[in-house]
């Protein structure tokens, strides 16, 4: 056994991860500097507390063992997962059929608002397009829950139940 000390350098990281051959995106990972090899996926990363604050998925590494950066789904992330299989055998999540992404400096004068989530695409026939969602618009409030970013969005979406009915507030040209 072994364990190794670093900080937490970022949060709220995106990435694509990937074996070479399938590949996964991640749009909240943290990102530590502790060293992280190949082979520790899975392994837990703790606060100075001793709590459990994420599970190591990855390293950016070019050279195959650690540089520096490594990276940790959140453990909330993990639970939520951890009782879907618990409970259903599989994990399912929400979905609105758009690619979202955070509202740029550029954008804010355009749209009205610095915060919510810009609709870049949305997907011909998904439920975004059916509830009349169009690229361009901004989505600020999901079933109650305030959207402040790309992040917000897809945790919110992804935590809701397939095939659930919810109230959607987004700005369409300022309004």
């Amino acid at each position: 056994n072994t364990m190794t000390t670093g900080i937490v350098s970022a949060l709220h990281r995106k990435s694509d991860i990937s074996d070479g051959v399938t590949g996964r995106f991640y749009p909240s990972l943290i990102q530590t500097d502790a060293a992280i090899n190949r082979g520790n996926s899975g392994g837990p990363l703790f606060n100075i507390k001793g709590e459990l604050i994420g599970i190591n998925v990855a390293i950016y590494s070019p050279t195959g063992t650690s540089v520096g950066i490594g990276y940790a789904i959140p453990s909330n992330t993990a639970k939520y997962v951890s009782d879907q299989l618990i409970a259903k055998g599989k994990v399912t999540r929400g979905s609105l059929g758009l690619v979202p992404q955070d509202i740029t400096a550029d954008e804010r004068g355009i749209v009205g608002t610095s915060t919510g989530a810009y609709v870049k695409e949305v997907v011909v026939g998904g439920p975004a397009d059916k509830g009349g969602i169009q690229a361009g618009d901004v989505i600020t409030k999901i079933g109650g829950t305030p959207i402040v970013d790309e992040i917000t969005l897809r945790d919110t979406v992804g935590s809701t139940a397939p095939g659930s009915k919810v109230d959607i507030n987004y700005l369409r040209d300022g309004k």
